[in-house]
């Protein structure tokens, strides 16, 4: 007989993943689905809803811009729970929060936005670099404010991330490398393909977008957006935290990676609807919008 006792075998399911191991950033194929069905059904209340309000005055009723905001939410927060507690295996507490902190931003895009735009329309035209009722005006418009929301998020998550960046130094500058790597690349393809004009894009894209912000914040409504906002980022932290706790206890990072990555679609997917349904809402409620000479 040996003196040593014999290794440990891993158990049936295999060796559980390392919190330190490096995630694949993806989303359930499951909780994509349920996502693309929450959104699809957003889509039709935000094309269709507001159509039901009439167009005999100049701004569209609160009561539909709030319907459509809570239609909004809750048909997407539904599709979130399911995706968080089925699909990724989070607490509830976890999907509490970032419920909390989505729907706090439904209300801001859906209800206290256009309510502001239509405020200051009121008094003064709205003028941006390109009219902010035309497609173009109003995509340029939803990027800048899309980057600063994603901006908000990276920094939110990237604490939580360093729990679980790879210890290996070598590892790591190869992950920073190609961090570098990726957006020159596609920089200097931009380039060859469009002769250089892209460089435009981000003048036009913050024109237009601080155009919008100074329009959201110069209306009554700017504190309740501010209130709304600062409220969705301490719900954020906190669900942050919940997923990065559950990351550890289970020891897989790919949890906490799965709940960034699934957010991170929420908010993109929330622009493109907002974009929309501002575009339908424009087209019933006209602007009195001055082109730039």
């Amino acid at each position: 007989m040996s003196a040593y006792p014999p290794p440990a075998q891993p158990p049936p399911g295999g060796v559980p993943g390392r919190p330190d191991a490096e995630p694949q950033p993806k989303i359930p194929g499951p909780a994509a689905v349920k996502m693309t069905i929450g959104f699809l059904v957003a889509l039709v209340v935000a094309v269709a809803l507001p159509h039901l309000g009439g167009t005999g005055s100049r701004t569209p009723p609160v009561g539909i811009l709030v319907s459509v905001g809570a239609l909004i939410a809750a048909v997407t927060m539904c599709a979130l729970w399911f995706a968080l507690r089925q699909d990724i295996g989070l607490p509830q507490r976890t999907v509490l929060y970032a419920a909390g902190y989505l729907t706090l931003v439904v209300v801001v895009k859906f209800v206290l936005a256009p309510i502001g735009v239509y405020q200051v329309d009121r008094k003064v035209p709205i003028q941006t670099p390109i009219p902010l009722n035309t497609t173009f005006g109003l995509v340029l418009a939803a990027g800048l404010v899309l980057l600063l929301y994603l901006l908000v998020y990276w920094l939110i998550y990237r604490p939580y991330k360093r729990r679980f960046v790879a210890a290996d130094p070598a590892k790591r500058r190869r992950l920073v490398a190609a961090g570098m790597a990726f957006p020159a690349i596609v920089a200097a393809l931009l380039v060859a393909g469009t002769g250089g004009a892209f460089i435009l894009w981000p003048l036009l894209v913050v024109g237009n977008g601080a155009s919008y912000l100074q329009i959201l914040f110069g209306s009554s409504v700017a504190f309740l957006i501010v209130l709304c906002l600062v409220a969705a980022s301490a719900l954020a932290i906190m669900a942050f935290r919940s997923a990065a706790d559950r990351a550890q206890v289970v020891g897989d990072a790919s949890v906490l990676v799965a709940f960034f990555w699934l957010g991170l679609f929420f908010l993109v997917l929330f622009h493109v609807l907002w974009v929309v349904y501002l575009l339908v809402l424009f087209s019933l409620w006209p602007l009195k919008v001055i082109v730039p000479k």
